[in-house]
């Protein structure tokens, strides 16, 4: 499992596009609830060694649009299931969503949109 964290100490704003540097993996989860993060890695770790790679990713690090096409393209790259944790619904995230939507359709891959309160 790999979790990418940001310690500049600032809120993405989206003003600038980054490349998270995460590899692809068979499992993809974002959320902008670290809660949620620390539940599926902490599941994660609790399976055995040879379960599929998964990556996590706090989608509020991916605000400007050409990141969110930069992860779509070397993240989601391999990834058989894709699962978003949603606050706020489709409308918070259009960009992301509608690119993630397009990305695993395209691939045959598998989406889960969570919704949360």
């Amino acid at each position: 499992m790999h979790l990418k964290l940001d310690s500049s100490g600032s809120i993405d704003d989206g003003d600038v596009a980054r490349d998270l540097g995460q590899a692809s993996a068979d499992i993809v989860v974002l959320s902008a609830a670290d809660s949620d993060l620390a539940a599926f890695g902490a599941a994660h770790a609790a399976l055995p060694a040879d379960f599929p790679g998964v990556r996590l990713t706090n989608l509020l690090a991916l605000g400007h649009p050409a990141s969110v096409d930069l992860y779509v393209e070397r993240t989601l790259r391999d990834a058989k299931i894709v699962v978003l944790r949603m606050l706020g619904g489709e409308s918070y995230w259009p960009h992301g969503v509608e690119s993630l939507r397009r990305d695993v359709l395209r691939r045959g891959a598998l989406l889960a949109c969570i919704p949360a309160n």
